[in-house]
């Protein structure tokens, strides 16, 4: 601290999930005091930058977690839709491109109902109802595709 002329150097440990993982630091070349405002103010700051550390290690894991799920989704042999309650098809997977013979581009953003004949389709149309109302429904049913 000498060599630049720092006469004051004051530190709070930056904490991700309880553990300790450095420190923010703040020096000056005055000898001073931080007052407890002061003090408060760089545990707050300390605090945010650990809290965002957090988050960025959440979000990471959520990101491999998701990919581990889809590149599982997409090796099973089975035709797999996710969508909204509107019906609206969100993602899918390699079979279900293969079993509506479009491409999943063609399939995502569009209503899972136009890939259904009409009979199939006011039946998932219903079921979909119910699901809106709160109603549990198994998860497992077999449609016409046309």
């Amino acid at each position: 601290m000498a060599r630049y002329g720092l006469k004051t150097y004051v530190a709070h440990p930056v904490s991700c999930f309880k553990r300790s993982i450095g420190s923010l630091c703040v020096v000056f070349q005055e000898d001073i005091e931080l007052s407890d405002d002061e003090f408060l103010i760089l545990e707050i700051l300390a605090a945010a930058i650990g809290i965002e550390e957090e988050r960025k290690q959440e979000a990471k894991a959520l990101e491999e977690s998701e990919d581990r799920f889809k590149l599982t989704i997409d090796q099973i042999n089975d035709a797999v839709f996710y969508g909204d309650l509107s019906g609206k098809v969100l993602w899918a997977n390699s079979q279900a491109s293969i079993l509506v013979g479009r491409p999943i581009k063609e399939i995502v953003g569009h209503l899972l109902m136009e890939c259904f004949s009409e009979k199939a389709a006011f039946l998932a149309e219903s079921r979909l109802a119910l699901v809106r109302g709160g109603i549990m429904v198994p998860p497992k049913a077999e449609f016409e595709i046309i």
